[in-house]
């Protein structure tokens, strides 16, 4: 992605100032709503209009210290049927003191207003908004809304934006960001998740609109949509709060996972035949290749098919719905081959992780080094169909 030449070099534990890092600023919220520094406001941003002529505002919050320091976004509800990031920034901003915080913040947790209110991922008109940046001034409806966004979300310095999975899937916490950028892998290691899948995103997407502008930006994947998940929200903020403790802008301890892996190739299997599934892995379960991740039966109990893994890996994902067409996808693997066994052991070092919810990470103490491996080779192929 395009640099920004103030940005810091010299890899991901760099501390250099970036752009505004040594400043404060005001955020200008459209033609007309400011906010200088030392104030803390609650802004509702006319976005679009209902086809009956009414306003449709989404509700921005802006904490801006009057301390100088840099500018975060977070960004949530772009897909109006994802919840838990609604969850996380709703929660992460409750607590939020502009006095004992350095730089700003700009929360905009319901971005896709109507589709929010109407329980759908896509604008009224069946636009997807993520697929529109970095949109059109005098364009469609979805267009004209992501260009209003991003007139925002520009004057920040880093971003993060929030996603569940698609309908009928559920998704384990983890980021997605095009780690060649040392500032993108900064901001996705701070965020203590222990999966990091490395892509950059397709275009239309906020992310790789923002990224290609030059500003750091991941997005983090979440659970399943259409509900609040405590469980996923708590850990979401709990990665919020790492990030900002990172960029210096809170103080506060950041919690390490108690390994990271950051993956190239993922892979959805999907079914070969019709039927009702039976899926025998869960998020984060590990699988040696050739294991059995699903099996297809017919109204009847027969079986028809099991589905193995094609190979050595960590499930990212699952579908809930227990029926099938074929070519339906039913698990989404990450691969880690060699790296499964130092893993396991990682794994079996804490009791804790052990005895937890296999979709609930464990985090180890401030005193202990994280686990950390990229995994090289394969054909870098991200297999995924919605985010």
């Amino acid at each position: 992605m395009p640099k920004d030449e103030s940005r810091a070099e010299g890899g991901t534990e760099s501390k250099v100032p970036t752009r505004g890092e040594d400043a404060t600023r005001t955020i200008r919220i459209g033609d007309s709503e400011t906010v200088a520094p030392g104030e803390f406001k609650h802004i509702s941003f006319k976005i679009t209009e209902s086809s009956t002529g009414r306003s449709v505002q989404t509700p921005i919050f802006v904490a801006n210290s009057p301390h100088p320091g840099p500018a975060l976004f977070l960004v949530a509800g772009i897909h109006g049927n994802e919840l838990n990031g609604i969850g996380a920034v709703r929660d992460f901003m409750q607590d939020l003191d502009i006095n004992s915080m350095k730089g700003t913040i700009v929360c905009i947790p319901v971005v896709n207003v109507p589709g929010f209110l109407n329980g759908t991922r896509t604008l009224p008109n069946g636009e997807d908004l993520n697929r529109l940046f970095p949109g059109v001034k005098d364009g469609s409806p979805g267009e004209r809304i992501a260009d209003m966004l991003l007139q925002i979300l520009t004057q920040c310095d880093y971003g993060i934006t929030f996603h569940t999975a698609v309908d009928q899937w559920f998704n384990l916490v983890h980021a997605r960001a095009d780690v060649s950028d040392p500032e993108n892998r900064r901001l996705a290691k701070a965020m203590g998740t222990e999966v990091i899948v490395s892509e950059a995103g397709i275009e239309g997407m906020l992310r790789r609109a923002i990224n290609d502008i030059g500003i750091p930006c991941i997005l983090i994947e979440a659970g399943e949509p259409n509900t609040f998940d405590r469980t996923v929200i708590d850990q979401v903020v709990s990665g919020i709060k790492n990030v900002v403790y990172d960029l210096g802008m809170l103080p506060g301890q950041i919690q390490e996972p108690l390994f990271r892996v950051i993956v190239k190739k993922t892979e959805l299997v999907r079914s070969d035949h019709g039927g009702i599934i039976d899926i025998k892995v869960i998020p984060r379960q590990l699988v040696n290749e050739g294991d059995p991740l699903f099996s297809i039966t017919n109204p009847f109990g027969k079986e028809r098919d099991t589905q193995k893994a094609p190979f050595t890996g960590m499930v990212l994902g699952v579908r809930t719905r227990p029926i099938a067409a074929p070519g339906t996808p039913v698990v989404h693997l990450i691969k880690l081959d060699r790296t499964l066994s130092k893993v396991q052991d990682k794994l079996r070092a804490s009791q804790k992780a052990l005895e937890a919810a296999v979709i609930s990470p464990a985090f180890i103490g401030p005193e202990e080094k994280v686990f950390e491996v990229e995994v090289k080779g394969g054909d870098g192929k991200f297999d995924d169909y919605a985010t």
